[in-house]
């Protein structure tokens, strides 16, 4: 046999093995289940509550309809962090197909119910989602479920302002309908990272 076929023969036999093995193996990386890196196992965040939500209705964990939800800790008068972090969760929720929406229920449970009431949280949910709902409740009550839920929440006052504010920590929690922690996302992750990863946790 000619050397030069030969080897022509040869070289398109690995080409053609290059391009089978590069696909088996992205399919085979395909079938592994996914990690989420925001995933949380076993944790003890979280649990049942009693509130009120933007219409002046009680309102309980189990009063959530959907498989899954998205819950944020924040307060009307915050002049960054909140509006920005609802921005994300309303972007990310956009993001996601028809079919996953419909498993996800968004909420957004005040830390500062002394002036975020009812009436208060229905105009402001209804500047990012119709999906979007808000929750308040008595002091007693935002204190339980800011214990249960593992958030850090202080008024700041000073005599330089006009009005006291609130310094809180920031996560965006996503939620089982049997209250289990499934994911956190913290303030650096992006609206493209959260919309993708919960498009993988939702399936």
């Amino acid at each position: 046999m000619n050397k030069k076929f030969l080897v022509v023969v040869i070289s398109s036999l690995l080409c053609v093995l290059g391009v089978y093995g590069a696909f088996f193996a992205q399919n085979g990386a395909d079938d592994k289940p996914y990690k989420s890196p925001r995933e949380i196992a076993g944790s003890t965040i979280g649990g049942s509550f009693e509130l009120i939500d933007e219409n002046g209705a009680v309102f309980t964990d189990q009063d959530f309809t959907r498989p899954y939800r998205l819950i944020y800790f924040g307060f009307t008068y915050c002049p960054a962090i909140c509006p920005t972090e609802l921005a994300k969760i309303t972007r990310a929720f956009k993001a996601l197909p028809p079919e996953q929406q419909e498993k996800l229920d968004l909420a957004f449970i005040t830390i500062d119910p002394e002036r975020d009431r009812p009436e208060v949280l229905r105009e402001y949910t209804d500047l990012f989602h119709p999906r979007l709902i808000g929750l308040t409740g008595s002091q007693l009550q935002i204190d339980a479920v800011l214990e249960s839920y593992k958030v850090f929440a202080s008024k700041v006052k000073d005599e330089t302002m006009s009005e006291y504010t609130m310094d809180h920590s920031s996560y965006i929690y996503l939620f089982t309908k049997e209250n289990q922690l499934r994911a956190m996302y913290r303030i650096d992750d992006d609206a493209e990272f959260i919309g993708q990863d919960l498009g993988h946790l939702l399936r």
